[in-house]
């Protein structure tokens, strides 16, 4: 039939006007459209844009018919983008109120909110309020796998959850997630969590998402995970975390977890852990004293080939560090300072620039690691030349030896006594010192070094949660 042109036979009626005859010709081209070389031909033909008119019928049967043929067009990216172009997702948003089209519309709006520069295009519709309300209003204690697959991926965008916390819907969804001990409404809600306006909608529900974390981790694990994602996303302020932690009994449920658990729920624990430590001073005395930065400080040995436990470890050590009180603590009850110093070389840049933020704290508060850490820096930042010279055949080269005693190249006494600024320092050679005009009367030289302080920031850390 393809070598008989049928497709385009087909596509060339949908240009007429009987409803019977178009359904039977869109039923045939539905059937066709399963193989590759029938679909690319409808492509060519641009069957999309006349398949867009059609949804306009009032004939349910021949709308149907047609969605369904929309469906299996678009598991091609580039019909996809056609079918955006012909302003079809306000179409499918308008047939979702039709009890009739509801299932294979949600499956059309999943597949366009598949690719991430498309989300933006629901804002300008209805769409995110009707399915956050079918959301909420559903009658089932599990909520349709295609409708909350299709929350779950709109909830990546900005302007989607804007509209959301705009409606004040967030607190309605949480008592559902809390009530059902729904996982996947969990994860929608773990991602409107990581945007900063939505954070203060969970400001009610912090200690209920934190009293399900041990009660549901052996008996509905994924529940469990994204109560701690989302506990992780809630860097605010007026939550009080250590008094969360010590009433949910969650550093000894931590501590156990961590021996045996995945490597994606050590992340998420590894996160929240550093977010709580951010916010309030008395859940490091808590990391502290009850043995868990011991625990970390090992994990982060056993994990090293996992640059994101790794980054998120240290993470929490900058945060720990950040607090002038418990820096000996870290610095003489562990050894976490050797990893960082051995991960200045880490391949991964953010992982170095973490470890010399760390190291640059350490070197303030203990002066005895903060000539190792020079030296250490000065050997991580001039490596290749350091090996250079060790490597060097003084022997093999071809000239004279300078009748002078100096050394021709560095030797390792220079290396443990040269004093190094801190990272990110700017340490510019002086070339006016030997001119006479820059000195004052007494011989000193007028100039003083600029000991300004480097700002430093503090990045959020997120874990991608999308479908």
């Amino acid at each position: 039939m393809a070598k008989k042109n049928i497709v385009e036979m087909l596509v060339k009626t949908l240009d007429r006007e009987n409803i019977e005859l178009l359904t039977l010709c869109v039923t045939f081209l539905k059937k066709l459209s399963i193989r590759g070389c029938n679909k690319d031909e409808m492509d060519r033909l641009n069957c999309i844009a006349k398949l867009s008119k059609l949804l306009n019928y009032q004939d349910a049967e021949l709308v149907h018919v047609t969605l369904k043929l929309l469906f299996n067009l678009t598991f091609d990216k580039k019909i996809r983008a056609k079918m955006l172009h012909q302003n079809i997702v306000p179409q499918l948003v308008n047939l979702l109120r039709d009890d009739k089209h509801q299932n294979i519309v949600l499956k059309l709006l999943y597949q366009f909110s598949r690719d991430r520069r498309t989300r933006s295009g629901f804002t300008y519709t209805e769409c995110v309020h009707l399915v956050t309300d079918m959301v909420i209003l559903s009658r089932n204690s599990t909520v349709d796998i295609e409708l909350i697959a299709l929350c779950i991926n709109l909830s990546k965008d900005e302007e989607n959850v804007e509209q959301l916390v705009d409606k004040n819907l967030v607190p309605d969804l949480l008592w559902r997630a809390l009530l059902h001990k729904d996982p996947l409404l969990m994860k929608m809600l773990r991602n409107i969590s990581k945007h900063s306006f939505a954070k203060d909608s969970f400001l009610d529900y912090v200690e209920k998402i934190a009293a399900c974390i041990e009660e549901q981790y052996f008996s509905n694990i994924d529940f469990a995970i994204e109560s701690i994602g989302i506990l992780g996303n809630l860097n605010l302020p007026d939550i009080n975390y250590e008094q969360i932690f010590v009433k949910y009994n969650l550093i000894p449920f931590i501590k156990n977890v961590l021996k045996t658990a995945e490597d994606d729920i050590i992340l998420d624990i590894i996160v929240m852990l550093g977010t709580a430590i951010q916010v309030d001073i008395k859940c490091a005395e808590l990391v502290c004293c009850q043995d868990l930065l011991t625990q970390i400080v090992d994990l982060l040995n056993a994990k090293q080939v996992d640059d994101e436990i790794v980054l998120q470890i240290v993470y929490v050590f900058y945060q720990i560090l950040a607090y002038e009180q418990w820096r000996p603590f870290l610095i003489k009850e562990t050894d976490a300072v050797a990893y960082l110093i051995d991960l200045m070389r880490d391949k991964n840049k953010i992982v170095r620039k973490w470890c010399n933020y760390c190291l640059d704290l350490i070197a303030l508060s203990d002066q005895e690691w903060a000539s190792r850490i020079k030296v250490e820096k000065f050997r991580a930042h001039n490596s290749e030349w350091l090996d250079m010279v060790e490597n060097h055949d003084v022997d093999a080269m071809d000239f004279e030896e300078p009748d002078d005693d100096l050394p021709p190249f560095i030797d390792a006494d220079f290396m443990n006594n040269v004093e190094l600024g801190p990272t990110g320092q700017r340490i510019a050679l002086d070339l006016d010192i030997f001119n006479t005009d820059n000195k004052d009367e007494s011989g000193e030289d007028n100039k003083s070094p600029n000991n300004d302080e480097k700002k430093e920031f503090i990045p959020y850390a997120t874990v991608d949660t999308s479908v």
